[in-house]
This record gives C-alpha cells, structure tokens and sequence, in this order.
C-alpha cells in the first residue's frame, strides 16, 4: 500500500476521523498484518481467513467514530473489534468443519477467551 507517515498516533487518528484515504492505507499497513494473523490463529477452517479479514478492515472504517481513546489505545479497539467480528462470523458459521473434521466451536471459543482478555487489560490500563 501507500507509503504514508504521520509524526504521531493523534495526527493518524485526526486523519482517520476525517477519512483521509492515506489515513486508510496507513491502517491497512500498520495494522492489517496483526489483524490478518490474529484472524489465522482464530480460524480453524483457512479458507474464511479473507473473507473475515475483510469484513474486519470495513467494519473498523465504518466504525471509527466509535473509538474513544480516553477508554482504551486504538491498538486494542482494533484487536477488540477483529475478536468481535470472529465471533459473530463463526456464530453465523457453527457448524462449519476443518478437513480433520474439528467442528468451529473451537474456534468461537477461542475468539470470546480473547476478547474477554482485550477487554480485561483495558479496565487495568
């Protein structure tokens, strides 16, 4: 993606808030890897991990005016947001099985253990 560079994390958030597209680049590559390798690690059917991947970068586009940074850093809103996304998508998808026959539950499991976690170490922070 683009090469866009904020001098720090408010000047990035400003330009988020705005919708600037370098704005939206620079959270695709400051943050679509670890958002794309939580989303794996969540996934027990590999297949899905695009698809979420997706629906988890348009989901926190559209939601940015929810980020309240006095709550918690952007950081942990995000991963807060992907474990929600799991979740309601493995929810839609319960059923679903891996090619060793491991049903998903595993793995909603899993994304609700995070996102019990996140949510911990904000309320500590």
């Amino acid at each position: 993606m683009g090469s866009v560079n904020y001098t720090g994390e408010k000047e990035f958030l400003a330009a988020l808030a705005r919708r600037d597209r370098k704005s939206f680049d620079l959270l695709y590559d400051r943050y679509g890897p670890t958002i794309f390798h939580f989303i794996q690690k969540c996934m027990l059917v590999e297949h899905h991990t695009d698809e979420v991947f997706k629906m988890v970068i348009a989901e926190i586009w559209e939601n940015l005016s929810n980020f309240q940074d006095t709550k918690q850093t952007f950081s942990d809103w995000v991963m807060s947001l992907t474990g929600r996304v799991i979740h309601r998508y493995l929810k839609q998808k319960p059923t679903e099985t891996t090619a060793e026959g491991q049903v998903d539950q595993t793995s909603l499991f899993l994304a609700k253990e995070i996102i019990n976690n996140i949510r911990k170490k904000s309320m500590v922070d």
